[in-house]
């Protein structure tokens, strides 16, 4: 009976964090804000990397399912500007069906992301194992064809004269390293800061990648496309012909643009 009431409570509120998360998520779309998920197998150091990363005070356990709900702060990255990093539960193999809608709520912060930092415990004996494991994980919920970035984290704790469980991996000599979800890998360590610097690089380089450059056709009844559009900071230049017609030169987020455009019962141009 005890055992009953706890499993509903515990329903209760995984619904209720899944409603504040939609609504999370409604405001991000509206601030136009990319969202980067940290995912990766139980105690790889997500939280750790996430404070490093963020200046926050996460809960860090090494303890499985420390994170059970998903932590977000805003991070401003030099050269490119702000987005939200999100800290997600950690996986494990063979996850249950019943845990992956269990943890529906945290689960679609990273499905619905804009980039995906694959976090590897480096000196991890079964790291092949864990990185698998949550490879299937993203495969369930389905967000293995997001852009993907693989941090090698706890460098600090692999000897450097040693050839340590993560130096294959971070070689690419491992089951994904051909995945088109993954394309790149850093090595770090979250407790020393030791390669962050080329973290935020190659999160300002994935991001970039969603860039859109081009000019848009807009008819002279497009107002309100044409001022959100410069509200957001995607217009880059404009010309209004003599018939009231705009061409804008946009630069911006194509997934964002895609989304603003298809409201609007329109597409970005192919070519």
């Amino acid at each position: 009976r005890l055992l009953r009431e706890r499993i509903k409570t515990i329903r209760r509120r995984l619904q209720k964090i899944d409603a504040q998360h939609q609504q999370g998520r409604r405001a991000r779309n509206r601030a136009e804000l990319p969202t980067v998920a940290l995912v990766g197998y139980t105690n790889a150091g997500k939280s750790t990397l996430f404070n490093a990363l963020t200046a926050s005070t996460v809960l860090v356990k090494d303890q499985l399912f420390a994170t059970l709900d998903t932590t977000m702060r805003a991070l401003e990255l030099a050269g490119f500007g702000r987005l939200v990093l999100a800290d997600t539960v950690g996986f494990v193999s063979n996850l249950p069906h019943q845990l992956v809608d269990a943890f529906k709520a945290t689960l679609d912060e990273a499905a619905e992301a804009d980039l995906l930092l694959h976090i590897v415990d480096a000196s991890a004996a079964d790291l092949r194992e864990q990185f698998v494991a949550v490879e299937r994980v993203l495969e369930e919920i389905g967000a293995e064809d997001l852009p993907c970035i693989c941090v090698m984290n706890k460098s600090d704790l692999l000897a450097p004269a040693a050839a340590g469980p993560g130096e294959a991996l971070a070689a690419g000599d491992h089951p994904a390293a051909n995945t088109g979800s993954l394309s790149d890998r850093v090595t770090v360590s979250a407790r020393t800061g030791a390669g962050l610097d080329r973290l935020r690089e190659a999160l300002i380089a994935a991001l970039d990648e969603d860039r859109w450059n081009g000019e848009l056709q807009l008819a002279p009844g497009d107002a309100r496309l044409r001022a959100r559009l410069f509200a957001m900071g995607a217009v880059q230049s404009e010309h209004i012909a003599e018939d009231g017609s705009v061409t804008l030169n946009l630069a911006h987020r194509r997934k964002l643009l895609q989304r603003i455009l298809q409201a609007e019962g329109k597409s970005l141009p192919t070519a």
